[in-house]
């Protein structure tokens, strides 16, 4: 399956041209180019980026995850 990644850690050693692309660190509006146009794995679109990419969401998952393992708010 394609990789579209980060340049973070070690993934240079992994990612390659062959199987995916490697996009600039923080470089958030070129990732969000690349997964809208990726035509081999189609993505959900636009819709989907708003709804579940975005500080908000996250934040609900990880405290419904914290509250699952125990921990309070």
């Amino acid at each position: 399956m394609p990789v579209i990644s980060f340049d973070v850690g070690g993934i240079g050693e992994v990612v390659t041209k062959d199987n995916g692309e490697i996009i600039p660190l923080n470089d958030f509006s070129l990732m969000r180019n690349k997964l809208l146009s990726n035509r081999v794995y189609p993505f959900e679109g636009e819709e989907l980026l708003k709804e579940k990419f975005n500080w908000d969401y996250s934040a609900k998952k990880y405290m419904e995850l914290f509250k699952k393992i125990g921990m309070k708010d």
